[in-house]
């Protein structure tokens, strides 16, 4: 059964004495309630190229555009993380952890 807007924010929210209400911290939220409202793991470039697509109105190239500079996001819209220091790697750790991938499929 899929849970409206509504019943899913009174999930993950608390209202306090005062009427307002604060959304809660997440790791007081049960990994079964994040995946019950429709919040599943994802790898975290995903996520944040998601909300890329999201704010763009969906559209892959305008999130390509985008000129929001001030936005934290803005390095990693593509998926990557254009910040991170590449390893050059020789041919036989390349090899090595190719050998290593494998195995750890083979297993699967």
């Amino acid at each position: 059964m899929s849970l409206s807007s509504l019943e899913r924010h009174a999930l993950v929210t608390r209202r306090n004495p005062d009427g307002s209400t604060e959304g809660l911290r997440p790791d007081e939220v049960s990994r079964e309630t994040w995946e019950r409202i429709g919040h599943a793991a994802e790898p975290v470039l995903a996520v944040i190229r998601a909300k890329c697509l999201d704010c763009c109105g969906g559209s892959p190239s305008e999130v390509a555009r985008c000129t929001a500079a001030d936005c934290r996001l803005l390095p990693y819209r593509m998926g990557s993380n254009p910040l991170r220091e590449r390893v050059a790697l020789s041919d036989d750790e390349r090899r090595r952890r190719s050998d290593r991938m494998r195995a750890l499929h083979a297993r699967s």
